[in-house]
């Protein structure tokens, strides 16, 4: 067993993710742009990856911008009356699959057990699976 195990925050980064890959689906920038229920939830959801990506040590795995994924955030929460949905999407440059390859990296360091659980728990169907959507680009 690691001597430590995986921040919940990978846990968060990944659902975040897969949340936000939901709400953007294959939707156009217009379609989201003009919901302002579906804006607020990728702008919550960027808010949660940026965010928990401030709590965790950010060693080894595949690579990532984090300095930029962290700083999306602070023109959330500190400009909000600026916020345009494209500061959102810019989240889409950040290529959400590297991210993601990331986390799974780090969990599977810190976290081996908790990976294989969640897998036996989803298998037995005790542990929904997230909402199958087309990853965004």
């Amino acid at each position: 067993m690691p001597e430590e195990r995986a921040p919940i925050e990978l846990y968060d980064i990944e659902e975040a993710v897969q949340k936000l890959r939901h709400v953007l689906g294959g939707r156009s920038f217009e379609e989201v742009d003009n919901d302002f229920v579906l804006k607020a939830a990728a702008e919550r959801f960027v808010e949660i990856i940026s965010e928990a990506s401030r709590r965790i040590r950010l060693e080894g795995g595949p690579e990532v911008p984090w300095p930029k994924v962290a700083s999306i955030g602070n023109v959330l929460r500190h400009e909000y009356r600026y916020v345009r949905l494209q500061v959102i999407l810019d989240l889409r440059r950040i290529d959400l699959e590297a991210l993601e390859a990331a986390v799974a990296h780090l969990m599977r360091k810190y976290d081996p057990e908790g990976v294989a659980l969640r897998e036996r728990l989803r298998a037995s169907g005790e542990l929904p699976l997230p909402p199958s959507t087309p990853k965004a680009d």
